[in-house]
């Protein structure tokens, strides 16, 4: 009985807290923010004749891009009802290239119940500028197809999705706390860049470039399938996983795993895993010279090797006239090749 009142008592007290904080945010016009509060506050269409570029700067927005049969850029703003009209999105013209920006006004005993304003921005589909979106806290989504020229994306805490073909000249994508993720599409670029400080890079969207680099501090990188000239993988926390890699490069990994198949070469290969495993596949069509060492492991393979007494080094020549090198390190941790 005594706990059945406790209870009781810690429930009304919640009740009225929750109470007294509505009626303060309401005060202070903070407000709180459900999904159902949200209504198109704001929209506008502009030209994009002679514009090569368009710059988004907005803070706590979520921002989806949308393809348009449409000749003019439309800009659409969803929000909650109580939203202050110096929230609202302004369009800002800066010689040949557009500006949008978005603010949010510092507020009091602000609730917010996972509602997110929303910058919807629909472009039309032969356009083939610059896109620059700059981003506080939110997410970014590319919804459909898109044609640009140079993009970036960056997002100091939300996630990027990629969820359509995407091609352009040169891709940058930031996420400082968020994942980073493309698929449904094919990315085609000259050169792709991708980094993230705490979340996940996942790549299933294949990918065609020059060069690609990506770099996580604290997650994982899993890529589908990527055929490049060059590649350069850097993991501080968190294993690097490739399902299907032509090109030439480096992985590398301080705390975690490396595993990557490699279905042709263009440039010798260096994986270096300071505490994790190496696992490595090989095409049967694939011929290399390859090299292995641990400090504190084992080296296996499903072919020859030639080891060392200690039996932590190992070389080998896989097929016909290898012409490049893999080379594989470990300083804890095991490795592992094999020709498929």
């Amino acid at each position: 009985m005594k706990k059945a009142l406790v209870l009781i008592g810690v429930i009304a007290w919640v009740a009225v807290l929750l109470i007294v904080i509505t009626v303060m945010s309401g005060m202070f016009r903070g407000g709180y923010n459900m999904h159902n509060n949200m209504v198109l506050l704001k929209e506008a269409d502009t030209s994009i004749v002679g514009i090569t570029g368009i710059i988004v700067d907005a803070d706590s927005q979520d921002i989806e891009f949308y393809s348009s049969g449409e000749p003019n850029l439309k800009i659409r703003q969803y929000s909650s009802k109580n939203t202050l009209e110096e929230e609202l999105f302004v369009v800002s013209r800066e010689n040949s290239v557009i500006r949008i920006s978005a603010r949010h006004m510092l507020r009091v005993f602000s609730i917010n119940f996972g509602f997110s304003d929303k910058l919807l921005i629909e472009i039309p589909q032969n356009w083939l500028g610059d896109i620059d979106v700059g981003l506080f806290s939110g997410n970014i989504r590319l919804s459909d197809a898109f044609m640009w020229n140079n993009v970036n994306l960056s997002s100091s805490s939300g996630d990027l999705l990629l969820r359509n073909e995407l091609t352009a000249k040169n891709l940058n994508l930031n996420a400082s706390s968020g994942n980073i993720q493309a698929r449904d599409g094919h990315i085609i670029a000259n050169k792709i860049s991708a980094t993230t400080s705490s979340g996940d890079i996942r790549l299933q969207a294949p990918l065609t470039a020059q060069s690609i680099s990506i770099k996580a501090t604290s997650g994982n990188i899993s890529l589908d399938q990527a055929s490049v000239e060059q590649f350069a993988f850097r993991n501080s926390s968190g294993d690097i996983k490739v399902k299907s890699l032509s090109g030439g490069g480096s992985a590398t990994v301080t705390s975690g795993n490396i595993n990557i198949s490699l279905s042709d070469l263009v440039g010798d290969v260096d994986l270096q895993a300071s505490s994790g495993n190496v696992r490595l596949s090989l095409s049967p069509e694939l011929s290399c010279n390859f090299t292995g060492r641990c400090t504190s492991g084992d080296i296996h393979a499903n072919f020859p090797l030639t080891k060392n007494e200690k039996g932590n080094r190992a070389t080998a020549t896989i097929g016909e006239t290898p012409v490049l090198t893999i080379n594989a390190e470990t300083t804890s941790g095991n490795i592992r090749v094999d020709r498929l």
